[in-house]
């Protein structure tokens, strides 16, 4: 588990929750993913949780990944040395695109806006890629974090959440993968595609 924090003042953590507003009311949840990995291969399985039967080992996925579920797909985030999104259609369980995300990216979560707007966090880079998760490309310009980065020059973004037009990226601003530096939470604007000063009154973003 990552530690993250909002290195800011009270009043700063107040206009940030201005900002979030209140969180959007979910479906019911009827099914469980399982990535599993033994450091060498990756596998999928799911349970229903009304009936709590299991499929075991559905789909085959990168040893390093997380998923997300959107719009009646999972989004596999295949990770360090994959560096891609797989898109898996649970009816069949079988892998209906994947897209790279560039090498040694290292891609770790993917957060949408839209069926046809994303964004996808990586370790080695200093920008949120933006895409259309339903075609792989990219759209625009990717988003840089680049002045929350620490002396390495890249903020090694990881988890993201989106609550309404607001997306919350956790930065862990690692050093050779050790937690040496405080962390930060990035907050985008979906709308502009820009990163919004929660700070008012400090120099910077």
């Amino acid at each position: 588990m990552f530690r993250t924090s909002l290195r800011r003042s009270v009043p700063s953590i107040c206009l940030l929750a201005a900002l979030l507003g209140a969180a959007p009311a979910h479906a019911a949840q009827t099914r469980a993913f399982a990535l599993c990995s033994d450091f060498s291969t990756g596998s999928l399985s799911a349970a229903g949780l009304d009936t709590r039967a299991v499929s075991v080992d559905v789909a085959s996925i990168h040893s390093d990944a997380v998923a997300r579920w959107h719009g009646g797909r999972l989004y596999v985030v295949n990770r360090f040395l994959a560096d891609n999104v797989q898109v898996i259609d649970p009816s069949d369980w079988g892998t209906e695109l994947q897209f790279s995300v560039g090498n040694g990216s290292n891609p770790q979560d993917i957060a949408f806006a839209s069926s046809t707007k994303a964004y996808v966090s990586c370790y080695g880079s200093s920008s949120v890629l933006v895409v259309n998760p339903q075609t792989g490309a990219t759209i625009g310009s990717p988003i840089s974090l680049a002045p929350l980065a620490d002396g390495d020059g890249i903020p090694e973004m990881g988890r993201m959440i989106r609550v309404e037009r607001w997306l919350l990226v956790a930065c862990q601003r690692l050093t050779n993968f050790a937690a040496s530096n405080p962390s930060v939470i990035a907050v985008i604007d979906t709308e502009a595609d820009t990163l919004v000063d929660v700070v008012v009154g400090v120099p910077g973003v």
